[in-house]
């Protein structure tokens, strides 16, 4: 059975799979949707069913890795476990599992088992060779890593080394993506592309004789470590373009996102946008990224976050006059962690935890209620109270800040226990430490501190 197999038989065998359910063309349609549980709005590809997509695009919209949510990728080394014939088959299945086929033609790498002693093996990529010593130098990634462990792991240092596909005869004048992980390059390379992985966002570029390209073009990750990154290479590589991914993503995601040919097109019908995205990464202040979006966007982008802090932003009319207005909401950037829904008594409260980080400082998690954020005065004082940050906007800001809390679609939706041991619901006994499942399974809880009781539960 291969990894496509396994999915469909799991997905045939969840609850997910309704009498709605109907194989059509290409894709699945009738699911129930693990996220928002909708019975019909659920759909997948026949042919790649990495995900599970809710068709309530308003409502919910939520894009749902199947491999996660069956556990698939996380018992990959237990299903597709190294044979005789065959010692690399944990890493290729990962790899697989990751939307990679045609790019593995020609890839060198290997299976290395136990890492760290983490009991999660890794797939590992030869690098290079070791100048004085004449070892392989390798980079990896974990394929299970644990709770607190990095999901990278070398062999050797990396700095001043890069990664180019081995199977590949390179063009010095097509585009060449520079991206921080192999994962990513092969990523792009699947797409139809040129990419080579620097190994670390961190990497110096000033140690990296990279000479052979004539047209390169930065591509790291949407996140604060990629714009660092796209900063720092721009200053050394000036000729150099810049593109993104959209935020949340990254370009496994996109590849893994749909059919090959689908995502192909559409990765050149949103080239600008990418192009866009790495210049909001650029953006020297917060006025120009508010108008380097509202130019591409036609419209302001309301509450974003730029070097560390977050602003509102917004069009005040003057007679005839459309001006864009950007205030400074507070030196902090937030991000909803999970909405934690209080069963004790039939008010069934709503409580958010939330992680606030002020700028220069360490994340503070703290917990909120909705009265925290029902005015104005009552916003400021929470702030200043758990987080030891100042909120400086104003009403409309602190009405868009409230919205997107109550409406992160990442966010999971969790279950407040008053009490440990039996969930009488779940069938769970639930502890600080551990859980038991109802097969006697034990499970850690995951880096959020929360154990995932069915497909749209957690506690």
């Amino acid at each position: 059975m291969n990894l496509n197999e396994k999915i469909l038989s799991r997905l045939k065998q969840s609850e997910l799979w309704t009498n709605k359910t109907r194989e059509s063309g290409s894709t699945i349609q009738g699911l129930t949707c693990p996220a928002c549980g909708s019975i019909g709005a659920g759909w997948c590809y026949t042919s790649g069913p990495m995900s599970i997509n809710c068709n309530r695009l308003n409502q919910c919209g939520a894009r749902t890795k199947t491999l996660e949510l069956f556990n698939i990728r996380q018992n990959i080394e237990k299903d597709f476990a190294p044979i005789k014939g065959d010692p690399k088959r944990p890493a290729r299945m990962f790899l697989e599992s990751r939307g990679l086929k045609t790019s593995l033609k020609g890839l060198k790498y290997y299976y290395q088992q136990n890492v760290r002693k983490t009991g999660s093996g890794a797939v590992m990529f030869p690098v290079a060779k070791n100048k004085k010593t004449g070892k392989t130098v390798a980079n990896g990634r974990l394929l299970n890593p644990p709770q607190g462990e990095g999901k990278t792991h070398n062999s050797g240092s990396t700095s001043g080394h890069y990664w180019q596909h081995p199977g590949l005869e390179y063009d010095p004048y097509k585009t060449t993506y520079i991206v921080e992980g192999i994962i990513d390059a092969l990523s792009l390379i699947e797409l139809g592309h040129q990419a080579i992985a620097v190994l670390a966002s961190g990497q110096d570029p000033a140690k990296l004789d990279l000479s052979f390209f004539k047209k390169l073009t930065l591509a790291f990750d949407a996140d604060p470590a990629g714009s660092k990154a796209t900063k720092k290479w721009k200053k050394h590589f000036p000729e150099a373009a810049a593109i993104m991914p959209d935020p949340g993503g990254d370009w496994n995601d996109l590849l893994c996102s749909g059919p090959l040919e689908q995502v192909r097109e559409r990765f050149q019908q949103n080239l600008d946008r990418y192009h866009v995205n790495a210049e909001l990464a650029l953006a020297e202040s917060a006025r120009e990224y508010a108008e380097i979006f509202a130019d591409f966007h036609s419209r302001p982008p309301g509450l974003f976050e730029h070097d560390g802090c977050t602003f509102f932003a917004w069009i005040k009319k003057r007679g005839d006059d459309n001006n864009l207005v950007v205030e400074r909401c507070g030196r902090f950037t937030l991000k909803v962690i999970s909405y934690l829904k209080d069963t004790s008594n039939e008010d069934q409260q709503y409580f958010y935890q939330l992680q606030i980080t002020p700028k220069g400082g360490r994340p503070v998690k703290v917990i909120a209620s909705g009265r925290n954020f029902a005015t104005l005065p009552g916003m400021k004082e929470f702030f200043l109270t758990r987080a030891k940050v100042s909120y400086e906007g104003a009403a409309s800001s602190a009405v868009a800040l409230a919205t997107r809390i109550t409406s992160a679609k990442q966010a999971p939706e969790v279950l407040r226990m008053t009490h440990t041991g039996l969930d009488v619901k779940s069938g769970w006994y639930v502890f600080k430490d551990f859980g038991v499942d109802t097969t006697g399974k034990v499970h850690r809880p995951d880096k959020r501190g929360l154990y995932k009781l069915n497909f749209r539960e957690w506690a």
